[in-house]
């Protein structure tokens, strides 16, 4: 049967439509789509998903849905993130949402995101030690351990790139001084907020900032998922990344690289500060880039 499973984040709304064999405990990816419309800009501020956010939204499922109708789906999983969890007028989006589109999106809490996100991401990695799948979402962040498929811990915290940019940006390029400042909150917010307590041998990173610095590293133009998916990134790429782009402006940073960091070059920076200091925090030099997240980890679930 084929499944199409819808991650709404903060920043962007991701499909997956999977054929799923349940005998076999099978998943074939069939389709992918990626779009950044940024449904929970301001949640962090005004406390609401506004009218232009629910109207875009609206339009990018009504065309996933002619999508899962194309390839025959019998079901649509649509699952909400951080604005969701967030918004005070949560409720009322999700009832437009389905009324408008007939789909129905569960608000997932952020322990359930971080299992699935796991699930997503170590889905075709394997490591003898234990692994932490970090997962930098627009308005939270989620770290998970596991070994052997068996998740260990998890904890989601509502930091996130874009309520960081919001709250800790607002002049181009950041000065030196301020970047140093951003850093130790940043560092400081992860250690009162996390309690990873066995050793990490493999890390594993998630979502738009690692899979965007991949395209940077590896000089694409546009995304293949093939060249990214499983691609290092090193504490010393990251490093010389946050002082490139610290001296550059959101425009200036597109102009470089193009439209693969489009929608995303303003909180770019904040993204890949969040990176770095994570994995300052669990004491490793390099991450996996897995290009798989919450919308496999749905449909893997699924299948279990």
């Amino acid at each position: 049967m084929n499944i199409a499973s819808i991650d709404i984040g903060t920043n962007t709304v991701l499909l997956l439509i999977a054929q799923l064999d349940t005998t076999k405990k099978t998943l074939t990816p069939l389709f992918h789509s990626y779009k950044i419309p940024r449904i929970g800009r301001s949640v962090g501020k005004t406390g609401l998903i506004s009218t232009e956010s629910t109207a875009s939204l609206i339009a990018i499922l009504t065309e996933y849905k002619k999508k899962a109708e194309d390839h025959n789906c019998s079901e649509i999983i649509a699952n909400g993130t951080y604005p969701f969890r967030a918004a005070k007028n949560a409720a009322e989006v999700v009832a437009q949402v389905k009324a408008a589109t007939g789909i129905a999106i569960n608000t997932l809490a952020g322990e359930d995101e971080a299992k699935y996100s796991f699930l997503g991401a170590i889905s075709d990695i394997q490591s003898e030690g234990t692994i932490c799948v970090i997962d930098i979402g627009g308005g939270s962040t989620e770290l998970i351990t596991g070994k052997d498929a068996a998740i260990t811990y998890r904890h989601s915290s509502p930091m996130g790139v874009v309520n960081f940019t919001e709250k800790l940006i607002s002049d181009h390029p950041v000065t030196d001084l301020k970047l140093k400042a951003i850093r130790q909150e940043v560092s400081e917010r992860l250690h009162n907020n996390y309690e990873i307590k066995d050793a990490v041998g493999l890390a594993v990173a998630l979502a738009g900032t690692p899979t965007t610095l991949a395209c940077m590293l590896l000089k694409l133009k546009e995304f293949d998922e093939e060249k990214i998916h499983r691609s290092i990134l090193t504490l010393e790429q990251l490093e010389s990344l946050i002082e490139e782009m610290s001296k550059l402006t959101p425009a200036e940073i597109l102009t470089k690289y193009s439209s693969v960091v489009a929608g995303r070059e303003d909180v770019l920076l904040m993204g890949t500060i969040f990176l770095a200091e994570i994995m300052k925090f669990l004491k490793v030099n390099e991450a996996v880039v897995s290009s798989r997240g919450l919308r496999y980890g749905a449909l893997f679930e699924r299948l279990k």
